[in-house]
């Protein structure tokens, strides 16, 4: 980033306070996976409890989902960084 960049005078710089194209398809595709993972949670755990008829398989089952929930929400800090430091950016 060059000093004129920092200023905010350079060819990366919005001083009109308006996204650039490509960070509005960005914030676009982030907003449908939201919506995406909004509609499947609640379905993934009606085909759980639509599976396992019996309360203690339907509670081993929902506990094997939230371990894997938690699991990805733990290791997407990890693996982020990994992709980041592969891909150079």
């Amino acid at each position: 980033m060059t000093k004129r960049e920092r200023r905010g005078r350079g060819p990366r710089s919005r001083r009109d306070g308006q996204l650039p194209p490509r960070s509005v398809a960005l914030v676009g595709a982030r907003l449908g996976q939201g919506l995406g993972a909004a509609l499947l949670v609640p379905c993934s755990l009606a085909l759980l409890h639509s599976a396992f008829q019996d309360v203690p398989a339907r509670t081993g089952a929902v506990a094997v989902w939230a371990a894997a929930g938690g699991a990805a929400i733990a290791a997407r800090q990890v693996v982020g960084g990994a992709l980041i430091n592969q891909l150079g950016h």
